[in-house]
């Protein structure tokens, strides 16, 4: 209805979109058409699309963030305030790798920076590294072997 009578678009001082990147092509045309008599505030990561059973889309950020949207301007928050320094250099060591192995192409470039906190150094001193290892590469995991001899034999 509002695409075919825009003078029926509602009109607001600011709207807020919060993570965009959960937004299918639907509801993404809904805020290009508000967009036309509101400014709009977009929010969100390309890197936590979570959505795809409604076809929701990190396109639609990536789009507005590159030159084909020049009506929006961008800007990225680098600190992580969530994260111990050793999570967030490992983040940053995963995401180069897999960058420079000619994955992760369309992805909107950040850079994640720690953000300093006494209470986090500490835990960082504790723990200074992260460990990998694989268990129960051989098991079903979460299921017994007598629970699952049990189930074959109902």
């Amino acid at each position: 209805m509002l695409e075919k009578e825009r003078n029926k678009i509602p009109s607001y001082e600011q709207i807020l979109v919060d993570e965009l990147q959960d937004f299918n092509r639907l509801e993404v045309s809904l805020i290009d058409l508000l967009s036309d008599r509101s400014p709009i505030l977009i929010v969100g990561d390309d890197d936590q699309a979570l959505y795809d059973f409604k076809k929701a889309s990190a396109e639609h950020i990536r789009e507005r963030h590159g030159a084909d949207y020049p009506d929006y301007a961008s800007f990225t928050l680098p600190y992580c305030s969530r994260c111990t320094r050793v999570i967030v250099e490992a983040t940053n060591d995963i995401l180069n790798a897999a960058a420079r192995q000619g994955f992760l192409k369309g992805r909107i470039f950040k850079k994640y920076i720690y953000f300093d906190h006494p209470d986090k150094d500490m835990e960082c001193e504790a723990n200074p590294k992260l460990l990998y290892k694989q268990l129960f590469s051989n098991r079903f995991p979460g299921i017994s072997t007598n629970r699952l001899q049990k189930l074959q034999s109902n």
